[in-house]
C-alpha cells in the first residue's frame, strides 16, 4: 500500500541475521534455502547533489553492474575511482556498498541511484569486514548516513566501541571527509558522500547502526585541538591542493604517535601532484603511521618536526599561527635537510619551497638560538609574484657591510634597499616597487643581489600589477 505509481522499485531480499545482503540483482537466487526466513524492503532510489570537479561519494543502495545505473544517465561523462586494499587508486563504473569513491564530474548535477538498498532501514546494524589494514575508503549503507562514534568494532570475536578500538590500536582518530577543495575532520558519513578512514590491523569488521537524522559536521580529536586552546598549535598548508599539516604540544603528548592526538596523513586527491606531510619514525610499526597529518608533541627544551614536500615542481607553503608556539618561550626556525637555516619564524608567512626534507624547530632555553646562521644565504622573496609589496630575507653568520640593490632586466638599477653594515643574524627587507626616487616601478622581472664581504646572490622576481 506505500509503492507509488510510476516508480521503478528494487527488491532487496537478505537474511534476517541483519548481514550483508545475500541477493538482490534480478535472477540472482543462489543463497536462497529452502524454509529461510526472509524479509524485503523496497527503494524507489536515492538522489544526491554533486559539484563540478572531483566529488567523494557513496551510495546506500547496490547499483549493481551497469553504468547507467548510477550515473551514465545524469552526466556526459564521469571517472569513478575506488581503492585498492594494495593502497592505490583503481577505475570503478559502478559504486560498492559500504565503500566511498572518488567521481569526476565535468558539470554540477544530481545523480540518481537505483537498486536494493545496501542495509534495509529498519535493521539495526550492516556489518562490513575490512580484511586488510591501511587507508579505506568507506561510504554510508544507510540513507540518513552513519556514525563512527556509534559504530563498533570487532577483531577476533572481540567487539569494543570506537574509543577502545583506539585504544587498542585497531584503527587512528580521525574519518576525513572532502569539502570539494579539502579535506575536513569528522565523526559522520552524510548521505551519499564517502570518508577516509585508516585502520591498523587486519582482518577488522565495523559494525554500522542506523539512526534518525541527517548527520551534520561534527568535531573529532583533531579539530579539538583548537577548541580546547591547546598550549601551543600552529598549521601548515599547501596552496591549491587541499593539503593541511598541525603541529603543537601539550602536557600529556609524547614524541611517539599518539592515538589521541595524533594522525596520519589521508592519501591525496585524485589529480594532485604535490603533496604535503609530517614524517613519523613509526614506519617500523606500522607503514600508515609515517606520513602523519597531526602531530604533537610534549614539552621538551628542543622539539624537531620534520615536514615533507613531494612533487616536481616549486610549492607555495602557508605557515600559519606560529606566534601560538612562540607566546610559549619557543624559538621557532625553518631548516633545510642539511641544517641550513632558510626562515625564522614567529608570524604567519608564506613562502616558496622545493620539493624536499624541511625541519621545523621548536626550542627555549638553554636550546633556543639568536638565530645566526652557519653561513650567508639569499632566500626567495615572498610572496612572489607580488604585488605591491615583498619580502626579502639574508643571513649573516657575522657582522658586516652589507648592499642589496635591485635591478630590471636591463640590469640598469632600481633601486638600492640596503647599504650599510649589519649585525650577524637573519634579517627581512620589504620592497613596496619603487625606485630610488620613490616612483612605483611597471609590471615585469625584476633581480636583486645581495654583496658583503665574500659572498654575492642573485635572485629573480616578478611584479604584477
Amino acid at each position: 500500500g506505500g509503492l507509488l505509481a510510476g516508480e521503478c522499485y528494487h527488491v532487496n531480499v537478505t537474511r534476517t541475521d541483519y548481514g550483508a545482503p545475500q541477493f538482490g540483482l534480478p535472477g540472482d537466487e543462489s543463497d536462497l534455502v529452502a524454509g529461510s526466513l526472509i524479509q524485503c524492503t523496497m527503494s524507489p532510489g536515492v538522489s544526491y547533489d554533486y559539484d563540478a570537479g572531483w566529488n567523494l561519494i557513496s551510495s546506500p543502495v547496490a547499483t549493481g553492474s551497469s553504468p547507467d545505473s548510477s550515473f551514465g544517465d545524469d552526466l556526459p561523462f564521469w571517472q569513478l575511482l575506488s581503492w585498492a586494499p594494495q593502497q592505490h587508486y583503481t577505475t570503478a563504473i559502478t559504486t560498492s556498498c559500504a565503500e566511498g569513491h572518488w567521481l569526476l564530474a565535468p558539470e554540477a548535477a544530481t545523480v540518481d541511484y537505483h537498486g536494493p538498498n545496501c542495509a534495509s532501514p529498519d535493521s539495526p546494524r550492516y556489518c562490513d569486514q575490512r580484511s586488510v589494514h591501511g587507508w579505506q575508503l568507506l561510504g554510508s549503507v544507510y540513507e540518513t548516513g552513519v556514525r563512527l562514534d556509534n559504530a563498533w568494532f570487532v577483531v577476533d570475536s572481540e567487539a569494543v566501541n570506537y574509543s577502545d578500538a583506539i585504544d587498542r590500536g585497531w584503527i587512528t582518530n580521525t574519518l576525513y571527509g572532502w569539502d570539494g577543495s579539502d579535506y575536513y575532520p569528522t565523526n559522520d558519513i552524510p548521505p551519499g558522500r564517502g570518508c577516509w578512514f585508516a585502520t591498523l590491523v587486519d582482518d577488522l569488521t565495523i559494525c554500522w547502526f542506523s539512526y534518525a537524522g541527517t548527520p551534520e559536521l561534527r568535531p573529532n580529536r583533531e579539530s579539538e585541538l583548537f577548541a580546547l586552546s591547546l598550549d601551543g598549535m600552529m598549521w601548515i598548508s599547501l596552496d591549491g591542493t587541499g593539503q593541511t599539516v598541525y603541529l603543537g604540544l601539550a602536557d600529556d603528548a609524547d614524541a611517539g604517535f599518539d592515538a589521541h592526538y595524533d594522525s596520519p596523513c589521508p592519501p591525496t586527491a585524485p589529480g594532485v601532484v604535490n603533496s604535503l606531510y609530517l614524517a613519523s619514525d613509526e614506519s617500523a610499526r606500522n607503514s600508515l603511521l609515517s606520513r602523519l597529518r597531526t602531530d604533537v608533541r610534549g614539552f621538551e627544551d628542543e622539539v624537531v618536526w620534520t615536514m615533507v614536500l613531494t612533487g616536481n615542481t616549486t610549492s607555495r607553503v602557508n605557515l600559519e599561527n606560529s606566534s601560538a608556539l612562540s607566546d610559549l618561550g619557543y624559538s621557532l626556525s625553518l631548516h633545510t635537510a642539511d641544517g641550513t637555516l632558510q626562515w625564522q619564524l614567529g608570524s604567519d608567512r608564506t613562502v616558496d619551497l622545493q620539493p624536499g626534507e624541511y625541519s621545523i624547530v621548536a626550542s627555549r632555553g638553554s636550546h633556543s638560538s639568536p638565530m645566526i646562521p652557519d653561513d650567508y644565504f639569499l632566500s626567495p622573496n615572498y610572496p612572489n609574484p607580488f604585488n605591491p609589496v615583498t619580502t626579502i630575507a639574508f643571513g649573516l653568520p657575522s657582522a658586516g657591510r652589507v648592499r642589496l640593490e635591485v635591478f630590471n632586466l636591463l640590469g640598469q638599477k632600481v633601486v638600492v634597499l640596503v647599504d650599510e653594515r649589519m649585525p650577524a643574524g637573519v634579517h627581512e627587507i620589504s620592497w613596496h616597487g619603487n625606485n630610488d626616487d620613490g616612483v612605483a616601478v611597471s609590471s615585469g622581472v625584476y633581480f636583486y643581489r645581495l654583496e658583503t664581504a665574500g659572498f654575492s646572490q642573485t635572485r629573480k622576481m616578478l611584479l604584477i600589477k
